[in-house]
């Protein structure tokens, strides 16, 4: 790493100046600070701390949508409860599971995005990660009753979403991610998407590829959109990216694990 610093350079009034002394101290630690953040994860306060937290959805969606009357959040709990009951026979149907029920995205969660969406009214809404479909029964049932707006998934495999009723496919796209040449086949969904009204994370959680998926979802974000994520305890990455956009989640704190959601600014 030394050697490598020795050789940086970098430029000043057309001049090439070599970092030396106190200037090549400060480049390693930003360096050594920088990669140890990328491999590490936040404690609890530091996602908690200064912001508005709750351990259910509807908290959190009035301090995003503080404008909403209470009756607009009990309608949205009302069709909730439906949507639970109508997963629930779902599960129990027989029908074949792509993954474990346990990996479903948390109940909370889901009810959090859920309510984004009914209060939102996106034209396009983009998840990765879909699994079984649990969010995404959750998000298509959203845009269904607003009566307008489409869903577009990611995952590894084409048969993802068992859950989703061929009814409620007619507004949902899913997009196949190559595992071997993930960067390509990401860039390829966004360019098909387009503008993105709201944007959730839950894929890859490592560092580079939440950063990234966040970075690239923030250039396609319509202002006022919704930068959400599951397990934001994962990496610092969201944490990251809000501030450097200058976000200002909202964070559900679920059984051991917290989601996050942010507007972008008009």
């Amino acid at each position: 790493m030394r050697d490598a610093l020795d050789g940086l350079h970098t430029w000043a009034h057309g001049r090439r100046v070599v970092l030396t002394g106190r200037t090549r101290v400060f480049a390693r630690q930003r360096l050594v600070r920088g990669l140890l953040r990328s491999v590490s994860w936040p404690a609890s306060s530091e996602l908690t701390g200064g912001r508005t937290v709750g351990a259910t959805a509807r908290p959190l969606l009035e301090a995003l949508f503080p404008d909403r009357p209470s009756a607009h959040w009990d309608a949205v709990h009302a069709e909730l409860e439906e949507i639970a009951a109508e997963l629930a026979a779902r599960y129990a149907d027989g029908r074949w599971l792509l993954r474990p029920e346990s990996w479903a995205t948390g109940q909370a969660t889901c009810d959090l995005l859920y309510g984004v969406v009914r209060t939102m009214t996106p034209d396009v809404v983009l998840e990765t990660g879909t699994a079984n479909g649990h969010l995404t029964v959750h998000l298509l049932q959203a845009i269904q009753r607003n009566g307008r707006g489409r869903l577009h998934s990611t995952d590894h495999d084409g048969r993802a979403g068992p859950l989703v009723d061929p009814e409620e496919r007619a507004r949902w796209t899913l997009h196949v991610v190559d595992w071997k040449r993930p960067r390509r086949s990401w860039a390829a969904v966004l360019r098909s998407v387009g503008p993105l009204d709201v944007f959730f994370h839950d894929s890859d959680h490592a560092y580079s590829w939440q950063r990234r998926e966040y970075e690239d979802a923030m250039r396609q974000l319509r202002p006022g959109g919704v930068l959400a994520s599951d397990d934001i305890q994962a990496s610092y990455a969201y944490l990251d990216a809000c501030a450097a956009h200058g976000l200002r989640p909202v964070i559900l704190v679920e059984e051991w694990k917290m989601a996050g959601a942010a507007l972008t600014p008009y």
